[in-house]
């Protein structure tokens, strides 16, 4: 019987996993997981989301979270839709993004833990430059040794070329690296292409799931 090889490399989700909901008891749809969530709530932030504005905006937004658009014309089209000046939209994503969801410090020191201990940390995240803002904080640019951001490298989850790109910037082979994300399909991704693949449910319940890898 072979002995699962060493893993060299941990790779995180944000939203879902290092950025959570504020609210504990919150079920269903959320900001971190919902773009048509984030534009229902984005009516208590004083901008005008039309039933009719809805479609529209998702279409804008898909363009924005693969690069397609720049964020100057993501603002441009979407204040247009909402009739809304871009710096109040932005402001009112802002806010919105910021009230409804918190870090998930006790898990960040972890990862911080991790990477003092050796291994190589990643990020891996589906964003619009408008969530960016708030979910990368300069922190995370600082202190992970690799970042995959949709909008920036224009690939998205689950496409099994956006795993490939985290692999090639942290230098690790997919059999020695452990991919955590909160949604089914991309964890499936990843283990497709040979990475170990956890799904996030909780923090504890995360630390359990990298142990039995051999991450301790």
């Amino acid at each position: 019987m072979h002995s699962s090889p060493m893993i060299k490399a941990i790779i995180f989700d944000i939203c879902g996993v290092l950025f959570l909901p504020r609210d504990e008891s919150h079920q269903g749809k959320h900001p971190l997981n919902s773009f048509g969530q984030a534009c229902v709530l984005l009516r208590n932030y004083g901008i005008n989301v039309t039933d009719e504005a809805k479609p529209l905006l998702r279409e804008i937004y898909l363009k924005s979270s693969v690069g397609a658009i720049t964020r100057e014309e993501t603002l441009s089209q979407m204040s247009a839709v909402v009739k809304s000046s871009p710096g109040d939209l932005e402001r009112a994503f802002k806010k919105m993004y910021t009230d409804t969801s918190i870090e998930n410090v006790e898990l960040y020191e972890h990862v911080l833990d991790l990477k003092r201990r050796g291994y190589k940390i990643g990020i891996l995240s589906l964003l619009f430059p408008l969530s960016k803002d708030i979910f990368i904080p300069q922190k995370y640019y600082d202190n992970f040794d690799a970042l995959v951001v949709s909008c920036d490298d224009k690939l998205r989850k689950p496409d099994p070329r956006v795993f490939q790109l985290m692999l090639e910037r942290l230098g690790a082979s997919a059999h020695e690296s452990v991919f955590v994300d909160d949604k089914k399909e991309n964890v499936q991704a990843s283990q497709a292409l040979g990475m170990h693949g956890i799904r996030f449910e909780s923090n504890d319940q995360l630390l359990e799931a990298l142990a039995e890898v051999g991450v301790k």
